[in-house]
């Protein structure tokens, strides 16, 4: 069975263009196009999705991606998340990482 990754952006063409990249590397994607839904992905249902990786936009409308993260790191600490920004910047990095990101980069993100 090959591993599963979850894919939470609010833009359509950013999951579209993540799952097809994981896609091509043998990967499963599924999405979330806010926090809200993935929280209640990972911790609101009864039979919970386990992916092996999430990739989490932190610039979203409603449940932000910090939000996100701060609430999954708790009871999922072994779950790696990497943070994915359009405005990176070394303060925001360290916050992402400090509430429990695995990685945190730059959009636009090339597929290496």
């Amino acid at each position: 069975m090959s591993q599963q990754i979850l894919i939470v952006d609010d833009d359509p063409v950013q999951r579209r263009l993540y799952g097809e990249i994981v896609g091509s590397m043998g990967f499963r994607a599924e999405t979330a196009n806010d926090g809200d839904v993935a929280l209640d992905m990972l911790l609101g249902s009864d039979q919970p999705l386990r992916p092996d990786c999430v990739l989490l936009d932190l610039n979203m409308p409603d449940v932000d991606g910090m939000t996100v993260l701060e609430k999954l790191t708790p009871t999922l600490p072994d779950l790696p998340v990497v943070v994915l920004t359009g405005h990176g910047g070394v303060d925001i990095a360290v916050e992402a990482m400090r509430a429990g990101a695995a990685d945190f980069l730059v959009k636009p993100v090339a597929p290496e």
